[in-house]
Formats: C-alpha cells, structure tokens, sequence
C-alpha cells in the first residue's frame, strides 16, 4: 500500500480504525462538534467521530501522509526541533472539538440518539498525519512532544502502516508441517 493523499476514504476508514484498541464503528463523518451562525461562519467541522465498545467516543483528524509534522530548522541550536504548526494546529483542533462537544453535549444526543449510550466525559483524540521523522535529533523532538500531549494520540501514516503489515503477516495462515 502507498501512502499517498489519494488513499479512498473507505479505506482511509478501514486503516483509521486500526488506531484503536478496542472495536470500534463510525459514528460520523464531517460532524459538527459546534454549530455555525447562519453565513456558516463559526463551524467546528471535525473529520470523523468514532463510538468505541462501551462508552467511549473518539474524536479523529486526519493530515495527509506528507504534512510535516516537525520544523524544518532547530528551535534551539543545535538539536531542539518544534513541533510544525501542521500538527500543532490539528492537536490544538482536536481538542477545541472535545471541549465544545462536552459542552453542547445535551443538543448533541438529543439531535443524534445513537450518541445515547456515549459519555461525554470519555472523549479521545487522535490525530494521524504525517510520517515518522527519519533524522534521529527530529525524531527524539518528535517522539518527546507527542508522549507530552496526554489527551491526544498522535500516529502517522507508516506506523499505521505497520501496524496492518504487521496484522497481514500474523493472518496468514501456518501451512500444515509434511510429517515426513
């Protein structure tokens, strides 16, 4: 599989949802966590809103493959790199749309009813976007500013990549050993 920005949003889905832990079924595409005014101005227009088994939603942005995810030049000299506006603005998105939709929760479940069983209080975030950096010094910044973010889980696209390779190679069925 390539990892490109023409994925097909079928299985752009089918891939996101191997981000989760738990089984998971998509509640939403393009939903709003806030409503607009009447110019459609205001808007917070998430990409996808996923129910997991239980209570849990999860809200998901999704960058293309190729969105940097690192700055290009140090922050400090000559090895601290920050995080690109790129994935700090789809961090900062993600949890703009938790909050608003904790806060227009009772509208929401009375306009969704399939959001009944949901809990407004168990809201994730994940953002994919991105590859992994492959310059060592990026990679450490990289590694550090994402395990720093506790309410988003940042992945990018090869490591969900591997992550289906990985299942595709454990699937495959164990041919029967010759007993001779």
């Amino acid at each position: 599989m390539r990892l490109t920005s023409d994925i097909p949003c079928c299985r752009l889905l089918k891939m996101t949802s191997l981000a989760f832990a738990r089984p998971v079924e998509l509640s939403h595409t393009q939903f709003h966590a806030q409503g607009s005014g009447l110019t459609g101005s205001g808007a917070q227009i998430g990409d996808f809103l996923f129910k997991e088994q239980g209570q849990a939603l999860a809200i998901v942005e999704i960058k293309t493959p190729d969105a940097p995810l690192m700055l290009a030049t140090p922050y400090r000299k000559p090895h601290v790199f920050g995080p690109h506006s790129e994935l700090s603005g789809a961090i900062t998105q993600v949890l703009h749309q938790q909050s608003e939709l904790r806060t227009r929760w009772q509208t929401h479940v009375f306009d969704n009813p399939s959001l009944r069983p949901s809990r407004a209080d168990v809201v994730k975030c994940i953002v994919l976007a991105g590859r992994r950096p492959i310059e060592e010094h990026e990679l450490r910044c990289f590694e550090v500013f994402r395990n720093a973010c506790k309410d988003v889980e940042v992945i990018t696209f090869d490591e969900l990549l591997a992550k289906l390779e990985y299942l595709q190679q454990h699937l495959q069925p164990i041919p029967d050993e010759v007993p001779f």
